[in-house]
């Protein structure tokens, strides 16, 4: 469910809230260590380690 749709937000227009949403960075200060991971870091993540596809966006515009 998570792949679809980071498909269609992928080929969303930049204007639109849920793209911007999904390419945000967590703001603030953060504990020292691992960044925290952005919903697109977990999507990047799923299809590399579950699909064997590491740019998920190309195959989105498909």
């Amino acid at each position: 469910m998570r792949h679809r749709w980071a498909g269609h937000v992928q080929r969303m227009l930049e204007t639109r809230v849920a793209k911007k949403v999904f390419l945000e960075s967590m703001g603030g200060k953060r504990p020292v260590g691992k960044p925290r991971a952005r919903w697109e870091d977990n999507v990047s993540k799923d299809t590399r380690d579950l699909l064997g596809i590491r740019n998920w966006r190309e195959q989105s515009r498909d």
